[in-house]
């Protein structure tokens, strides 16, 4: 059931279903008669206008810095997994002999080439 509007003084009552839908027609559509609600609804449209834009100024912000944590995120862990393998290569060498466990400079001489090398790999990509 469609709800009926306000009675005008040259006929029947507007229903609601045609006052939207002429006024979303356009210029072609055939003149109807003037309502309170007709104001109400081209005062509400009018003054709906700009909200998006102002919705992404505000939102562009907290945009960016999301993007750039992500981005600064993918740097730590690019970090984190070469100290971890560095610190592997140096692991396995004191774990190969009994010697091998108590020289920590060669030890740090491999975790430091190691290091090195990634740091080659990324500056050359």
């Amino acid at each position: 059931m469609v709800p009926e509007g306000p009675k005008t003084a040259g006929g029947p009552p507007l229903r609601v279903q045609e006052r939207v839908s002429s006024w979303h027609a356009g210029a072609g559509a055939k003149p109807e008669r003037t309502s309170a609600v007709n104001v109400r609804l081209n005062f509400r449209a009018h003054r709906t206008k700009g909200h998006a834009v102002l919705e992404a100024a505000l939102l562009t912000p907290w945009l960016i810095f999301l993007f750039v944590g992500a981005f600064d995120m993918g740097f730590y862990a690019y970090a984190l997994i070469s100290v971890e393998n560095a610190v592997r290569v140096a692991a396995e060498y004191t774990a190969s002999s009994t010697a091998a466990s108590t020289d920590s400079n060669t030890a740090c001489t491999l975790i430091l080439k190691e290091l090195a090398v990634r740091g080659k790999k990324a500056q050359n990509v």
